[in-house]
C-alpha cells in the first residue's frame, strides 16, 4: 500500500510506496508535476519500506515512516528534501507498528504513535518529539492507551487539537 502527501502550500508531492525504500517529490505547477528524483538518506537510498509520510504545518520538515523500524526526518527547502535525522527514543529503535505523524499545528511538537497496539506491546509505544529550528529532540513517550491482558490488539492514537492540545 503506498500514499501521497502536499505540502501545505501545495508546491511539493511526495508519492511513497509500500515496497522497499521509495518516496519521491514532484514539484506541482498548476497542472504540471515535476520529478524531483527519489528522497535519499545522505545520497544512499532509503532502505526500508515507506507506509506514511507528512509535511509540517510550515511544509518546512517532512518526517517518513516505515518497516524496520524507521522513522526519520527531512528538511524541505523549496523542492530540495534533506535528510536530518534519524527519530529515536533516547537513540533506541522505535516501536515497529508505529504508523500515525501528528504535528502540533505551530510545529513545535511532533506525535509519533501505533496505529493499533499487538500483543507484546504496551502502550508507552507513542513518542513526542520536540523541534526547534533543525533540532528534533525525544521529548518523552504518550502512555495513554487502551490494552489490557484479555485483549490480544488494543488502539492508540496521538493527535493534536487546532489549538495544539494533544487529544
Amino acid at each position: 500500500m503506498g500514499g501521497s502527501s502536499i505540502r501545505p502550500d501545495g508546491g511539493l508531492l511526495v508519492i511513497y510506496g509500500a515496497f522497499e525504500g521509495y518516496a519521491a517529490p514532484f514539484a506541482i505547477n498548476g497542472n504540471v508535476t515535476t520529478y524531483l528524483g527519489d528522497i535519499t538518506k545522505n545520497g544512499s537510498p532509503l532502505t526500508a519500506e515507506v507506509t506514511n509520510a507528512v509535511f509540517s504545518p510550515s511544509g518546512d520538515k517532512l518526517v517518513i515512516i516505515g518497516g524496520g523500524n524507521s522513522a526519520a526526518i527531512f528538511a524541505v527547502d523549496g523542492t530540495t528534501v534533506t535528510f536530518l535525522t534519524n527519530l529515536t527514543r533516547n537513540g533506541e529503535e522505535i516501536n515497529p507498528q508505529i504508523g500515525t505523524i501528528s504535528f502540533k499545528p505551530d510545529g513545535t511538537l511532533l506525535i509519533l504513535a501505533p496505529s493499533e497496539l499487538t500483543a507484546g506491546y504496551d502502550a508507552s509505544n507513542a513518542y513526542i518529539f520536540s523541534i526547534s529550528g533543525s533540532n528534533i529532540n525525544y521529548a518523552g513517550d504518550i502512555t495513554k492507551g487502551i490494552y489490557n491482558s484479555n485483549m490480544l490488539a488494543g488502539a492508540i492514537g496521538g493527535n493534536f487539537s487546532p489549538d495544539g492540545n494533544v487529544y
